[in-house]
């Protein structure tokens, strides 16, 4: 029989939608998937992966954050297989590629909007309380905009650049440039070389 191998997220075990057809708790939920997960691989030669130690410190924090027990976090131990992805080496088709990069992005932006509402509200009600305004309605809206609008033109800046500034380059002098992700664990390939002439 051929082993059928499956890499997991956070979310396969800490879903909402899990939880409904579970019933009942985070806790109670990751348990039952897990007794799902362990059920697989004893009588049908099914692994689930996850990666370490990423998403492994990401789901036992959250176990532990969300008052799961010790159960819990044993059955995480034993049922996932824990592997540390080979980042540089692994070859996946440039459409799933694509797929998740567009999903990702979808998530990012869900998550920037939720945000964003939070920082409208918060700041809408803190200028209520501290303007003569007798409805949220009634603050000038230009204050909104310079109060508000900065807070998000900061938020929104943090989240999307990630730059460096090179200094002490001389005029008519042409310059070549790199760049290489480095986590904490190894250093990506470099770029392709950009010239640049000031």
């Amino acid at each position: 029989m051929i082993r059928q191998r499956f890499v997991i997220d956070t979310s396969a075990l800490t879903d909402s939608q899990t939880r409904e057809i579970e019933g009942g708790t985070l806790c109670v939920a990751m348990g039952g998937i897990l007794d799902i997960i362990a059920e697989a691989r004893l009588h049908l030669g099914i692994s689930c992966y996850i990666p370490f130690p990423s998403v492994y410190n990401e789901l036992r924090d959250f176990s532990k954050n969300n008052g799961c027990d010790e159960e819990i976090l044993a059955k995480i131990d034993t049922w996932l297989v824990k592997k540390t992805p080979d980042r540089y080496e692994v070859k996946i088709p440039s459409k799933i590629f694509y797929d998740y990069v567009d999903f990702m992005r979808g998530r990012i932006n869900k998550g920037m909007d939720v945000a964003e509402e939070a920082i409208w509200e918060g700041a809408t009600e803190c200028l209520f309380r501290t303007t003569k305004a007798k409805t949220k309605h009634e603050i000038e809206p230009e204050i909104e905009r310079n109060v508000i609008g900065e807070i998000i033109t900061r938020f929104r800046d943090k989240l999307s650049t990630s730059k460096y500034t090179v200094t002490g380059l001389r005029q008519n002098a042409a310059y070549c440039f790199r760049v290489s992700a480095l986590d904490n664990h190894q250093q990506g390939p470099w770029s392709n070389a950009v010239t640049k002439r000031l």
